[in-house]
């Protein structure tokens, strides 16, 4: 009775904590980071253009890599607040209740494995410990929305394999999907879910259902190559990696092998020819 009292304590505690650092954003209007323009120009030129382009698209030259840097999950989860570039702070409200509810899924999937109320008086006790996880839902970015859609994900593959229902499968899938819409990094997770369904589901209809989610995955990730090779004349996901690659991992490799001079004219000629 003690270790549940001091849950809801911890509870209490938590909203507390994301409460006060959501209205400390807002109040010091400290909201944004790097990215966070980008993100807010695509929800603005998708609510008013219809265009999937992370910049300016009034300007008088676009920048062909912004078609295709930022995927559409984020920008279009901004929509849902968004009057315009700057404005609206419900999505940034929805973020903060998003992450109390990755919380609370998180103690669900502990419980489910862990049952004793003293591990999850020790699971919320640490959370206290990871100011990051209250902050960056005050913040236009993409990790709480990820981290939702990773846990709503795990929530339901354990839903499905407790009750076997085929509804909890594909809202599984659907989040899976959710991710590598928001997060580029988790565009092959859905790869390893598929092997693992293959290898250890003893259900009957799950290797048939997989195989048709499976192609669902390959058409939707196929059609962002496609688009994006028909805007920039690149097949790619997203230019995030490119931009990486360039701006960081290839100049320090060319200054290291061939000097500094060298490494800034590859790099200058690379970057006029990939605008």
């Amino acid at each position: 009775m003690k270790s549940k009292n001091f849950s809801r304590f911890l509870w209490v505690l938590i909203v507390a904590t994301q409460l006060f650092f959501f209205i400390s954003a807002l109040k010091s209007n400290h909201t944004r980071s790097a990215d966070s323009a980008e993100y807010l120009y695509m929800a603005y030129n998708l609510q008013h253009h219809g265009l999937i382009y992370s910049g300016d698209a009034e300007a008088a030259e676009r920048d062909l890599s912004l078609y295709s840097r930022r995927t559409p999950g984020y920008p279009l989860f901004l929509l849902v607040g968004m009057i315009g570039i700057g404005s609206g702070i419900l999505p940034l409200a929805i973020q903060c209740l998003l992450s109390l509810l990755s919380i609370y899924l998180g103690s669900r999937i502990l419980r489910s494995i862990h049952p004793a109320e003293t591990a999850q008086s020790l699971y919320l006790a640490l959370l206290l410990f990871f100011p990051s996880q209250f902050i960056y839902p005050a913040f236009y970015m993409t990790e709480t929305l990820f981290q939702s859609a990773l846990l709503l994900s795990i929530f339901f593959l354990f839903r499905f394999e407790e009750r076997g229902t085929y509804s909890l499968y594909y809202l599984h899938h659907f989040f899976l999907a959710a991710m590598y819409l928001v997060k580029p990094a988790a565009m092959f997770l859905w790869l390893g879910v598929t092997l693992y369904s293959i290898f250890s589901h003893h259900f009957v209809g799950v290797n048939r259902r997989q195989v048709f989610i499976s192609l669902l995955h390959i058409l939707l990730l196929g059609s962002i190559f496609i688009k994006n090779h028909q805007r920039t004349g690149i097949a790619e996901y997203s230019s995030i990696g490119r931009k990486l690659i360039i701006n960081y991992n290839l100049p320090d490799l060319l200054t290291y092998t061939k000097g500094a001079d060298y490494s800034a004219r590859v790099i200058d000629s690379l970057q006029q020819q990939l605008k």
